[in-house]
């Protein structure tokens, strides 16, 4: 249009958070459409607004604009935190107190001192994000991540000094990964891999040094296969057998030198059969018989020479008879 500008301008005023925390919508009144007219093109240049940052067309084709600033400041109330104890669960939902909607914002729950303890995000009534809290130094404690009012993502504990205590993966609200421990001063303690809050997999734990210490596999939440443990430098220190959670077959614990120490055999997770302790040179040094967890038989201890030292004779667990030379 030749000669003429028309500027359709909104009442770019603060909004306000009700009482749940939403933002209230923009509303123009037809008092305030009224007032937006023509200008001419000598006048188009004065009612420029100062703040107005975009423009845009309205459906009858009119220009219109909006203040951005206006709108940031707005966000910016809207999504201040509440305190804690103005939240209240009832059934599977959070509410802030006096409300009847959902809440979708951020609570704080703070020490005495001011000091925040605790943060925690919301969205329609169910924990959503980042939860944190925090030490009385303003260091934290744990942090955890929830989707839908489920722990989803990592759950994080902290040493005071800052380095990470423990990380445990979560999938809607169950153990789904790797769960991690940690030394306080850094470097991994131990492992354990959970699939859908099930331990499934090699669970492994380490020496300060990086060293693995022992390596014990897990099915269905139980321990299953092999396990091995390992002495400081390395060498193995013991082996045995599980299945389905209990130990089955030839346990065998050894020195630090590799030299083996004891042999123990097991069935259904009861000692049964033979066990031997040896000397360091290999010789036997003692032998004990068990029938279902119980020494059922002759008892043999030996000198380093191999010749006996002591002998006596279990009944279900009890001694019935003994000599010594």
């Amino acid at each position: 249009m030749l000669g003429f500008s028309y500027f359709l301008l909104f009442g770019c005023g603060e909004r306000t958070a009700t009482d749940d925390n939403t933002p209230e919508s923009h509303d123009l009144s037809q008092s305030s459409k009224a007032k937006q007219g023509s200008l001419t093109a000598g006048k188009a240049e004065d009612a420029q607004p100062r703040n107005l940052k975009e423009t845009e067309f309205s459906q009858k084709g009119e220009q219109v604009t909006e203040d951005k600033n206006a709108q940031n400041t707005s966000e910016k109330k809207q999504t201040l935190p509440v305190a804690e104890e103005d939240i209240a669960r009832l059934g599977l939902l959070f509410y802030r107190k006096g409300t009847k909607k959902p809440f979708t914002g951020s609570s704080i729950k703070s020490y005495e001192d001011g000091v925040i303890e605790k943060e925690t995000q919301y969205v329609d009534g169910k924990r959503y994000g980042i939860t944190t809290r925090y030490n009385e130094d303003g260091s934290k404690n744990y942090e955890m991540s929830f989707k839908e009012d489920k722990l989803d993502g990592d759950r994080v504990q902290y040493y005071e000094n800052g380095n990470k205590r423990i990380v445990t993966t979560y999938s809607g609200g169950k153990r789904h990964g790797m769960a991690s421990s940690y030394f306080r001063e850094g470097g991994k303690m131990y492992e354990v891999p959970y699939v859908h809050g099930i331990r499934q997999g090699m669970n492994r734990e380490y020496y300060k040094n990086g060293q693995i210490k022992s390596e014990r596999p897990w099915v269905k939440d139980l321990q299953h296969g092999k396990q091995t443990f390992y002495h400081l430098n390395g060498n193995k220190e013991k082996e045995v057998f599980y299945e389905d959670g209990l130990k089955q077959g030839l346990e065998i614990h050894y020195n630090e030198d590799a030299t083996k120490d004891e042999e123990i055999q097991y069935l259904y997770g009861k000692e049964h059969g033979t066990s031997i302790s040896y000397y360091k040179d290999g010789s036997k040094k003692r032998v004990i018989p068990y029938k279902n967890g119980k020494k059922e038989g002759k008892e043999t201890e030996y000198f380093p020479s191999g010749n006996i030292w002591k002998e006596k004779t279990w009944s279900s667990g009890k001694i019935i008879s003994q000599t010594a030379e």
